[in-house]
């Protein structure tokens, strides 16, 4: 994998976290959208609100500032891998949401989860076919492996629970009213 293929993934994955974490700080929106994934308790949305879109600029800044380093592209998989598997968590619940992206409130679709995924695995390809130092080839092995298991995982759970979903829906019981003649 080439150093443009390399340069061109952390400019893109960068100004992504950038404008990201910019338009949730500016619509102050965030915590209303955590809590309507319904995923976390009550009492972790506003710290997790107040802290995310620090964090995605952290990242943002690292894959600019540090582009011969793996951690910011693992960083980077490793959060998309998570924003799409709580996006379909929810579609396979039947609640659709905004997604909490950007300043806009865009709902939350397959395509997304879809974008969210490939990105991470454009990371995580990135950063594998990255020389390395030595002394941290054995850890970017083990986080390479973790991030696409964890990826198969959150893609297996979503086949798993949509076909659960299809085979529940055959199983709905309509009640039914019977007329009395009196």
């Amino acid at each position: 994998m080439g150093a443009s293929f390399r340069f061109a993934t952390q400019v893109a994955l960068a100004a992504l976290f950038l404008v990201s974490s910019v338009g949730k700080l500016r619509a102050g929106r965030l915590v209303i959208d955590l809590a309507n994934y319904r995923l976390l308790p009550l009492r972790a949305v506003v710290p997790l609100a107040t802290l995310l879109p620090y964090f995605e600029l952290a990242i943002a800044l690292l894959l600019v500032a540090q582009p011969a380093r793996v951690l910011p592209l693992y960083l980077s998989a490793g959060l998309l891998t998570l924003f799409a598997g709580a996006m379909s968590v929810n579609l396979v619940r039947g609640n659709v949401v905004a997604c909490g992206c950007r300043a806009t409130s865009k709902p939350i679709s397959w395509a997304l989860v879809s974008k969210n995924l490939s990105l991470a695995v454009a990371a995580v390809l990135t950063a594998s076919f990255a020389p390395p130092p030595q002394s941290l080839s054995l850890s970017v092995s083990i986080a390479t492996a973790l991030t696409v298991g964890f990826g198969g995982l959150v893609w297996q759970l979503v086949a798993q629970a949509r076909d659960l979903s299809t085979r529940l829906k055959w199983l709905e019981v309509k009640p039914v009213v019977s007329q009395r003649s009196s």
